[in-house]
Formats: C-alpha cells, structure tokens, sequence
C-alpha cells in the first residue's frame, strides 16, 4: 500500500499528472478500504483537473475532471477539500463557458447565421449567469435578423417574429444596454 502511494505520489511532484492521475485511481481500486483512500480519490480528480486545457483547445479533459470533483463532493460532502474544489470547479466552468462562447461567436463571424443563432441561444441556455450574456443576447437579436432577412420568403415573417421577441427579451433584461440603439434599429 506505501509503495503504490508513494509512487502516485513520485509521479505527481514530477509532474506526469496523467500518469499520477492513474495511479491514485488504482490506488483507490486496490485499497477502497485504506485511511488514504479518500485522499486518492481527490488527487485523482486534481490530477485530471491539472490535465485540463486551455479553454481554445479540446475540453474532454475538464469535462472529466468536473465529474470526477463531483463524484468526490457526494462521497465526502465534509471534506476540508470542498472550498479548494469549488475554487477548481468553478475555473473549470468558466473555460467550457468561454469555449461555448466563442464557438458560437466563430459561427456568427463566418455567417453561418442560424448556427450562431442555435449556438447562443444554448449558450444562454446553458450558462444563465454568464458575464457575456449581454452579448450573447445581442449575438442573437443579430444572427437571427440575418438568418430571417436571408431566408425563403415564406419564412421570412416567422423568424423576424423570433427576432422581435428576442429583443422584447433584451430591452427587458438589459434596457440601458450599449446595444440597445442598434437592437432598437433592428427591432
């Protein structure tokens, strides 16, 4: 069990963090019962976390290493390492937050309209206290103005009518918006 540990342990002080990562998880395969399994449980969740990407590149990785901090906050809900692991959780979700932001911002850059429409509307969705749903709101108003004025003309009416509710949604959520003279412009 002290080796097994100690080499865990000896991978993570140089840091070969997936290596590390694999070997406190089966640490905790080969010894569920031991005093330091707990401890392995979360340096296994740190080590995926130390893993994680910069938010421009694949986020496989950080999606795995929130769901490993989760799975240790429900087996210890009283660990002394919950404020570090909201602390981490909390980096983690801000990454996918940009990365979802900024796909959806790349669709509406390249005039795929509807896709950045779609985009930022699950953005929002998905991330309702986001710092950027100012933007992303405006994103919509925007993406979807062209998507409807650029469509057939039989679905021309419907989807300006979209248009028109998603600035009702705007005006009422950010009435002193610095996009507003222009959302109103589209309105």
């Amino acid at each position: 069990e002290n080796v097994a540990w100690y080499y865990a342990e000896s991978l993570l002080k140089l840091k070969d963090y997936y290596s590390a990562g694999y070997q406190f998880a089966h640490f905790i395969r080969q010894f569920p019962y031991s005093e330091r399994a707990e401890e392995a449980l979360f340096m296994s969740a740190y080590c995926k976390y130390m893993e994680s990407p910069e938010y421009s590149l694949d986020q496989s990785q950080t999606k795995e290493a929130i769901k490993a901090f989760e799975q240790y906050v429900e087996r210890y809900p009283t660990s002394n390492h919950i404020p570090e692991i909201n602390k981490y959780l909390d980096e983690m979700r801000a990454k996918l937050m940009k990365k979802e932001y900024e796909i959806a911002y790349g669709y509406y850059q390249i005039g795929s309209y509807n896709a950045a429409y779609v985009a930022f509307n699950d953005f929002i969705n998905q991330y309702p206290d986001s710092p950027n749903k100012e933007d992303a709101m405006y994103y919509i108003i925007l993406s979807g103005y062209e998507y409807a004025i650029n469509s057939t003309e039989s679905k021309i009416v419907e989807r300006l009518n979209l248009v028109i509710n998603d600035f009702e949604k705007f005006a009422t959520l950010f009435s002193n918006s610095k996009y507003m003279k222009s959302t109103q412009g589209i309105h």
